[in-house]
């Protein structure tokens, strides 16, 4: 069965528009980005769509490519003492000369939609210093609303994900073993087959076209595919589309996990409003 993730997007954006509606101004979601990248342009007009389409607002902070760390920290940190501002995001991938890890690291937690400040450390002269999002990560709930809808349960099964990204694969390497699977990692360069023949539910973050097949997987299996990348022109997925036939539940790309992500980015930013009384 395949996941409709721009339908249960749609429904979610709808049932978003309706809570947003109660506001007496406009909440700001603000976006920070640097460099020119064409795929941080393509999710930051993703992002403004759905922002318009649910009467959110969105500022955008951009610098070029050559900015330094202290700019963006500075920008990030007069953010968090605007009381308009609801949600902060930070849109990566950064420049290199840029440390991501500082920069997510000074969002406020309760600013923090995107929840990429969870379990960024910083060491300090006295102590290592750690702050935790007030919100779980958009790409998580998109795979809890699957998991709800779908009626899967975690618990028990053999888990494995493919890659250790900040965005997909550590976030929900940490959810599914809190869920009671058992969960295996595999990283770029290394052999998948021996982890996917076996798995129950496979989640793919690596943004390597096609490096899941159907050979590799077993029936009846769960197979979330999150990772995203351009090929000859096209979006495409980790999982070659022929995974489907074989799957209980298999999301596609574009138009499966994506979406839903997005959705939930917003119902972050909701959250965050009401607990910021906007």
């Amino acid at each position: 069965m395949q996941v409709d993730g721009r339908a249960i997007a749609q429904e979610m954006k709808e049932d978003l528009k309706r809570k947003f509606a109660v506001f007496s101004s406009k909440p700001i979601m603000a976006l920070v980005s640097a460099g020119e990248n064409p795929a941080t342009e393509t999710f930051i007009r993703i992002k403004t769509k759905f922002a318009e389409d649910i009467g959110v607002e969105v500022t955008r902070s951009h610098f070029d490519e050559n900015a330094s760390t202290e700019i963006i920290l500075a920008e990030v940190c007069r953010l968090n003492a605007d009381p308009s501002v609801a949600g902060i995001v930070v849109q990566l991938p950064l420049p290199s000369n840029i440390s991501v890890s500082e920069v997510l690291h000074v969002i406020a937690p309760e600013k923090d939609i995107d929840a990429l400040g969870t379990g960024v450390e910083r060491e300090g002269r006295e102590k290592t210093e750690r702050r935790e999002s007030k919100f779980l990560p958009p790409v998580v709930l998109a795979v809890k609303e699957i998991f709800k809808r779908e009626k899967i349960s975690p618990e028990g099964k053999t888990a494995l994900v493919v890659g250790k990204g900040r965005l997909v694969g550590k976030p929900v390497f940490r959810f599914l073993q809190e869920q009671g699977a058992e969960v295996s990692v595999v990283e770029e360069g290394q052999a998948i087959a021996p982890f996917s023949e076996c798995a129950d539910i496979i989640v793919s973050g690596a943004g390597s076209p096609g490096i899941i097949r159907p050979e590799m997987i077993k029936d009846e299996c769960v197979l979330i595919d999150a990772g995203t990348s351009e090929s000859a022109g096209k979006v495409r997925g980790d999982a070659d589309p022929s995974c489907a036939s074989k799957c209980a539940v298999f999301t596609p790309v574009p138009g499966g996990v994506g979406p839903i992500t997005v959705a939930c980015l917003f119902a972050n930013l909701y959250q965050a409003s009401i607990s910021g009384d906007l």
